[in-house]
């Protein structure tokens, strides 16, 4: 009962830790308006210096920054373009790159929308700096993968907020704070290499205390994974929090193998780099994952995989394809997986499993799974994969492999939603 108790209420919270909609970034200021020549030789200097300046930076027709141009934030600005303004080009076109070590102060206040950004080379939008960030209103398109020699494949993303890639070995504390948002984009991730192609469409990565809210955006085409939200931590106060809700996901089938065989994935949010922050709360920032439609095939593809605990992941339609396709797999305790709707063909609809052989403290138990719906799932092994222990499951009524102890199942066709 006590696990009953704690999913209605979980069903009836909202997320306390996020702000409204209505949040945004970058300083208002005095408004200097530019227009697009076409010509990287005067188009990037011109949005340089005006950024530069700070303040708000409008910008009206065809901007095109060559195949390398970029600018670079490093004041408190606000981008907005204008009457379908459209910036073509550019490698990492516009980043915010990480200031000397240890971070000193906060960050710039960024926000870019309202933008067509077509053609950048790895990526339009890279910060790696800022104490609040908008993205939001944008089309991203035709983003030209970038090769790694090292690893052996390409990789290309919609937008980037983070220091992995500047910074690998460890979070940069300060370096990304305040609130995130990235709502209401459109990103299309096409290549004519999908499975030479690593593609993140939304990369949200070693933020520290900061608020994230990826809502609303359409992400299609993406060959390995549309959202990816990995080692957010908590700041020392205890502030950070990640929602991931209203997305609509489509990806391509196929994709790089790499650092796991699982792919295409719709949403990979938790630890990854350093799995102990899974279980650790002075560094595990909860999530909810909420009301997106995902739409995937791939022999290996995931839903929404979630290596964290404390995570709610309700009321998502998840429609997959694949031999060994999963629907959710949820890899870390006390979490909540609510109402989910799950269609198609796989190897599991729901598997709640330790991922991390590596780190055998971070397990799957305690989880609670309820009044989820798998009718139109036709599972290859089950339609409920269960390798943790103590969890409970309510109103199921598909098949289930219980390789745990001390699990419990009640079975049924559904739940009386308490908190209509």
């Amino acid at each position: 009962m006590l696990a009953i108790a704690r999913a209605v209420a979980l069903c009836c919270l909202g997320a306390p830790w996020i702000a409204g909609e209505k949040a945004r970034a970058g300083a208002p200021g005095p408004e200097v308006l530019l227009v697009g020549q076409s010509d990287p030789a005067l188009d990037v200097p011109a949005v340089q210096a005006a950024v530069s300046a700070g303040g708000t930076v409008a910008l009206s027709g065809v901007f095109d920054f060559g195949a390398t141009g970029r600018v670079v934030l490093t004041r408190d600005v606000r981008i907005v373009g204008r009457r379908g303004a459209v910036v073509r080009g550019g490698q990492s076109s516009f980043l915010s790159p990480l200031p000397p070590l240890p971070v000193a102060r906060p960050g710039p206040a960024i926000a870019i929308t309202h933008l067509t950004l077509e053609g950048a080379t790895y990526t339009p939008i890279h910060i790696g700096y800022a104490s609040s960030v908008e993205v939001s209103h944008n089309t991203i398109r035709s983003v030209v993968p970038r090769f790694n020699p090292a690893l052996g494949f390409s990789a290309h993303a919609g937008v980037v907020v983070g220091t992995y890639s500047m910074l690998p070995p460890a979070v940069v504390p300060g370096a990304i704070t305040g609130r995130v948002s990235i709502r209401h984009n459109a990103i299309e991730m096409s290549t004519p290499a999908p499975a030479a192609t690593l593609c993140e469409g939304v990369f949200v990565n070693r933020t520290w205390g900061a608020q994230v809210r990826i809502t609303g955006n359409t992400i299609s085409d993406c060959a390995r994974n549309s959202i990816e939200t990995l080692d957010n931590h908590r700041d020392p106060a205890g502030d950070g929090g990640i929602e991931i809700s209203h997305n609509w996901l489509r990806s391509q089938s196929v994709g790089v193998a790499w650092p796991n065989p699982f792919r295409p994935n719709g949403i990979v949010a938790g630890w990854f780099f350093d799995p102990t922050g899974a279980i650790d709360p002075a560094r595990n920032a909860p999530y909810r994952i909420s009301e997106n439609r995902i739409d995937l095939e791939g022999a290996e593809a995931t839903g929404i995989f979630a290596p964290t605990s404390g995570a709610v992941i309700d009321e998502n339609r998840i429609a997959i394809a694949g031999a060994n396709a999963r629907g959710i797999v949820l890899g870390a305790s006390d979490g909540l997986l609510a109402e989910n709707d799950l269609a198609g063909s796989g190897r599991y609809a729901i598997d709640i499993t330790p991922f991390y052989a590596a780190f055998p403290s971070v397990v799957a138990d305690r989880n609670t799974v309820a009044c989820n719906d798998v009718s139109r799932f036709q599972a290859g092994i089950a339609d409920l994969h269960l390798a943790g222990n103590d969890n409970t499951v309510m109103g199921f009524a598909g098949t289930v492999l219980d390789t745990g102890t001390g699990n419990q199942v009640v079975g049924g066709s559904g739940c009386e939603r308490e908190c209509d």
